[in-house]
């Protein structure tokens, strides 16, 4: 890799739990290609994990919501930014921060500029309102993108219609990889998950549910918990599991606490042992409105462990129901009870859907995308460094003529 003018690069997101989970084996990609790595975002719990690994860090007051003022505040000083550390590099992620990020970088001049869409919020069957804010700012905003990632076959096919820069392109990866680890024949029955089973509460031989994300609506965990309470009703000893935090946690433990079904839920907070959680589970669930490539799902296959999952974009292109997993339909409780009954009920035909899963998930390695993401960051700043280059002949020609 080589980047023009520095090696300094850029990462930006809303907030910096974003870079944590998905995009830390992305910034050590670039530093051991040499370049000084920075990330930019708004602070919260999991900035310790980012500072712990970028060469610098910047606190931006960005708010999720696209319209609030404060908003205005962080593209301010984003310009600044940029023009005090002239990036090689800068990438973006996250539709409020890749919007300003991207603006702010017209506005100083700074290229190129990369965009990963971890899932567009609009998609097919997406409500009108989501369609009408996010659909014309992101077209609008690929004409300051130099390179646009997407991470699913419907996201790529419409990013391919948008107007990127002269010389742009569209790409897509294989969602932000996942870790396969051990076999998991060589740790599924070790002491330390047993261990982990019991320190969570799970009676001996129970089975074991989880669920792994933010608590908020477009996760839906609700349609879970009110699918849980046909599973309890056959497996009394059944614990569901929920690893995440968020805005809707009271919510969520207040109504399992109004179905009766407080002792069988354990609202775990933030983890940074999800590969563990999966090895103690049985199976994984995730009842997602809206899923770019979803890495939870990713993280069960990768540990041979079937899937549940809801009818959605990014849920599709990892799951064909009854190989590696059951799809049900969103907000259709029935249905998914149904499927977590008939995974927990029969053991062998989990244990298939499993094994398929891990095979999918070779696709979608941490190994595989390292590898494509080396790939574009080259081809980008290889082109850019030609565009550069091309750009100070022209000006150095231009100067001899007006001295001629």
């Amino acid at each position: 890799m080589d980047g023009s003018r520095n090696r300094r690069v850029l990462f930006l997101a809303t907030v910096y739990s974003h870079l944590a989970h998905f995009h830390l084996t992305f910034l050590e990609l670039l530093q051991s290609a040499g370049f000084e790595v920075h990330a930019a975002a708004a602070p919260d719990h999991l900035r310790p994990a980012v500072a712990a690994v970028a060469d610098q860090v910047w606190d931006l007051p960005f708010s999720r919501r696209p319209l609030h003022p404060t908003n205005v505040l962080a593209l301010a000083r984003m310009v600044r930014l940029l023009s005090a550390q002239d990036y090689a590099l800068v990438h973006v992620h996250t539709p409020v921060a890749a919007a300003l990020g991207r603006i702010a970088a017209a506005v100083q001049g700074t290229r190129p500029v990369v965009y990963t869409a971890h899932g567009f919020h609009f998609w097919e069957g997406a409500p009108v309102q989501n369609w009408m804010l996010y659909f014309p700012m992101e077209w609008m905003l690929a004409r300051l993108t130099d390179g646009l990632i997407t991470i699913n076959p419907e996201d790529q096919a419409r990013a391919s219609t948008f107007p990127v820069r002269p010389g742009g392109r569209v790409y897509r990866t294989s969602g932000v990889g996942v870790d396969l680890g051990e076999p998991v024949s060589t740790m599924a029955a070790s002491t330390s998950l047993m261990r982990l089973r019991g320190e969570l509460g799970v009676p001996p031989g129970g089975p074991v549910v989880l669920s792994v994300g933010e608590l908020n609506a477009n996760k839906n965990q609700r349609q879970v918990l009110r699918s849980m309470t046909s599973v309890v009703q056959r497996h009394p000893d059944v614990r569901w599991l929920v690893a995440g935090e968020g805005g809707e946690r009271s919510l969520l433990e207040a109504e399992a606490r109004s179905l009766g079904l407080a002792q069988h839920v354990r609202f775990l907070g933030f983890r940074r042992d999800v590969r563990d959680l999966v090895l103690a589970s049985d199976l994984l669930v995730s009842t997602s409105r809206r899923e770019g490539l979803p890495l939870n799902v990713l993280e069960a296959m990768a540990a041979s462990r079937p899937v549940v999952v809801s009818e959605t974009r990014g849920h599709r292109d990892l799951v064909t129901h009854g190989v590696n997993g059951l799809v049900v339909g969103l907000d259709d409780h029935d249905a998914t009870s149904a499927a977590m009954l008939r995974l927990l009920d029969n053991p062998g035909e989990a244990a298939a859907m499993g094994r398929a899963g891990y095979r999918t998930a070779q696709a979608f390695s941490r190994a595989v995308v390292l590898e494509q993401m080396r790939g574009i960051y080259n081809q980008i700043l290889a082109e850019h460094g030609r565009e550069s280059n091309s750009r100070e002949r022209a000006r150095a020609r231009g100067a001899h003529d007006g001295r001629d």
